[in-house]
C-alpha cells in the first residue's frame, strides 16, 4: 500500500514538472512518445516547443554538456542556454508563420 502511495506521489510530481519546465533528452527522449517530463522527455526542443504551444516558453531542460557543472555533478539536466533558446524561438516562430500561411492558403481556396 505504501508502495502504491509513493508511485502515485511520483506520477504527481512527474505531472507538475510541466508546469516547471519542459523536458528534452537527445539521449533518451522520444518525440513520438515523450511527454517532456522528467522521466518521459521529448527528444527535441522544437516538439517541447510545440507541446507548449505559445510563448513565453516554460524553462526548457536539455541533456547537460559534457564540461558543465550539471553533468560534474551528476545531474541528468540542464536548463537550455539562451542562445540555443533564441536559436530555436526563431525556428519555432517560422514553423507558426507556414501553418498559418498555410490554414489562410486552404480557406482561401475553398
Amino acid at each position: 500500500m505504501a508502495e502504491t502511495a509513493v508511485e502515485d506521489l511520483g506520477d504527481k510530481v512527474d505531472s507538475m514538472k510541466i508546469a516547471e519546465g519542459v523536458y528534452t533528452s537527445e539521449l533518451r527522449g522520444s518525440d513520438d512518445s515523450g511527454e517532456g517530463t522528467y522521466k518521459v522527455p521529448f527528444k527535441t526542443v522544437m516538439k517541447a516547443m510545440k507541446h507548449v504551444g505559445k510563448e513565453p516558453f516554460p524553462t526548457i531542460f536539455v541533456d547537460p554538456k559534457p564540461d558543465s557543472e550539471a553533468a560534474k555533478s551528476g545531474a541528468k539536466y540542464e536548463p537550455i542556454a539562451k542562445a540555443q533558446l533564441k536559436k530555436m524561438t526563431k525556428l519555432w516562430q517560422q514553423e507558426v508563420r507556414k501553418a498559418e500561411a498555410r490554414e489562410k492558403a486552404e480557406r482561401e481556396a475553398k
